[in-house]
């Protein structure tokens, strides 16, 4: 088994990556935010930047499957450390759970962002579509091929 401070460490470096990972995602998530607040928004750069965030989370999927055991064994020895040695991991779990907020806020908004968009892309395909039948309508009308209502008998 693993010593005490050995143990602190990993814990502390097992948290310190994951906030990194998470700030990562905040970057991308206000990235995602600034490109679906513009009046035309570029789909095809919010589809990479959420296949992106997509990568990240499922790095944060792994790296929560193999500190799992890490966090195991701390809740084992949490109540026989010092109260410095957990204020430096409760401080990151404070910050953890600061930045987990925050995210959930922008994906809030990004999703409603998004939906709007997308009625917005959908009243466009609609007068688009009204448009070409109006088109078709004309041009179909205007090439009918009608018999002249007066012949020239002279010829």
């Amino acid at each position: 088994m693993m010593q005490t401070e050995e143990i602190l460490r990993s814990v502390e470096g097992a948290f310190a990556s994951e906030l990194d990972l998470y700030r990562q995602l905040e970057t991308l998530s206000v990235r995602q935010l600034d490109v679906l607040n513009q009046e035309h928004p570029d789909i095809d750069l919010v589809v990479e930047i959420m296949r992106s965030k997509n990568e990240l989370v499922l790095r944060l999927s792994e790296l929560e499957r193999t500190n799992s055991p890490l966090k195991k064994q701390y809740e084992k020895i949490r109540e026989t450390i010092s109260e410095a040695q957990k204020q430096t991991l409760l401080d990151l779990r404070a910050q953890l759970n600061e930045l987990l907020a925050k995210l959930l806020d922008m994906e809030k908004s990004g999703e409603e962002r998004m939906k709007a968009c997308g009625k917005e892309i959908e009243n466009r395909l609609k007068q688009i579509q009204t448009t070409r039948k109006a088109r078709h309508a004309y041009n179909a009308y205007a090439r009918q091929a009608t018999p002249p209502r007066f012949f020239d008998k002279r010829k």
